[in-house]
């Protein structure tokens, strides 16, 4: 089960959650953050965007097969090849 790096609550239908990717204001990728869709992935992209960064790559949970795809998702901002 995934939690929520927003509200830290459970994601409990993997389509309910997504891998929000943050960047750099040049692109660069800095980190991926696992977050509920909806009110927690809308308040940590405003956040984020705030600074500078951009939040526009998301990818939902039942997109990704597996927790090494999220995993590695989440990490590097990268699909599995």
């Amino acid at each position: 089960m995934y939690y929520c790096e927003f509200c830290k609550q459970p994601i409990e239908k993997l389509r309910d959650g997504l891998v929000l990717k943050i960047r750099s204001g040049n692109g660069d990728f800095e980190k991926g953050l696992v977050l509920h869709k909806g009110d927690c992935d809308d308040n940590v992209a405003a956040f984020y965007s705030n600074q500078g960064k951009n939040t526009n790559g998301t990818m939902t949970l039942d997109m990704l097969e597996s927790l090494e795809w999220v995993e590695k998702y989440r990490v590097t901002g990268e699909l599995p090849q």
